[in-house]
């Protein structure tokens, strides 16, 4: 539902500003041939830009320069703006021109260095090379028909079937002879238009499919060797840890009291509880004593 309501009001709004550039006409300013033109060509809303850069071309240009090389005129207008310099190359046999501000190749619309020129030439028009379609009134057709976009394989086919199904019909009163015949004529016609199938093994139907032949000989090098972090450090094997763990001397454990391979921090079970014996003043000195020398075994 939000995707037709949101196609709903696009295509609404696409006939509203339709209709309003085909029933309206924009506020000219400067009453120029080249406005005129502009408004009847261009739409609204580009318009608008369109009509700036024009008042911004009758002020605020002046001329620096100007020479000519095979037949184009070269002018140097000081943009009044931006304070640039800006050179104009003007054909007037063939009234093309182009600006080094490149406004026309970057938007598609003429900028204020062209529109003077073409003031100061007598141009009274816009030409068509200069008119981007999708800027124009005329960018969206009246209708969707194109010619050149109908099937008309799929009218012909359609057509086709329609005949099938009509001979169909009409041999349903008719002899069994006339069925038959019908019958080898299409399974005739349908062995002409069949390309002929040749027997093809299952490596030649892969490479009919791909379109490339398999290679008699197949190099398939190793790897280069990555050299990533502890690449150069060989794993151990379970039973290697197992002896090196078993060589390791063992030590006394102040949690368990027995000699082992852990300490009170890594004891496994740690959260076991072992039966308290009787309190000893001299056992807990000697287990202070015993856990104050691991400390500093450690250490």
């Amino acid at each position: 539902m939000r995707f037709e309501s949101v196609i709903y009001q696009q295509r609404h709004t696409q006939k509203k500003l339709y209709n309003d550039n085909r029933q309206s006409s924009p506020k000219l300013v400067t009453q120029l041939p080249i406005e005129i033109h502009g408004a009847r060509v261009y739409t609204h809303e580009l318009f608008d830009d369109f009509q700036q850069e024009l008042i911004s071309s009758t002020s605020g240009l002046s001329a620096r320069g100007f020479s000519e090389n095979d037949g184009v005129e070269i002018t140097a207008l000081k943009d009044g703006l931006s304070g640039k310099v800006f050179d104009i190359q003007f054909n007037p046999g063939t009234y093309q021109v182009s600006c080094m501000c490149l406004k026309f190749e970057r938007a598609g619309l003429l900028c204020r260095h062209i529109i003077s020129i073409f003031s100061s030439n007598g141009v009274n028009s816009i030409s068509d090379c200069y008119l981007a379609k999708r800027w124009c009134k005329d960018a969206v057709g009246t209708t969707h028909e194109n010619v050149d976009l109908i099937d008309w394989r799929q009218i012909e086919l359609t057509n086709l079937w329609s005949e099938v199904y009509e001979a169909v019909g009409l041999l349903r009163d008719r002899c069994k002879d006339d069925i038959q015949n019908l019958c080898s004529l299409i399974r005739e016609f349908r062995q002409n238009l069949e390309p002929a199938c040749e027997d093809l093994t299952k490596e030649q139907e892969i490479e009919q499919l791909l379109g490339c032949k398999a290679v008699d000989e197949i190099k398939i090098l190793p790897p280069k060797q990555a050299k990533n972090k502890r690449s150069g450090r060989r794993l151990l094997s379970n039973k290697t840890l197992v002896v090196a763990k078993a060589v390791k001397p063992k030590r006394m454990c102040s949690n368990c009291k027995q000699m082992a391979h852990h300490d009170k921090r890594n004891f496994p079970n740690k959260y076991v509880e072992f039966p308290q014996s009787a309190h000893n003043p001299s056992s807990d000195e000697d287990g202070i004593d015993e856990e104050v020398e691991e400390d500093d075994e450690s250490e």
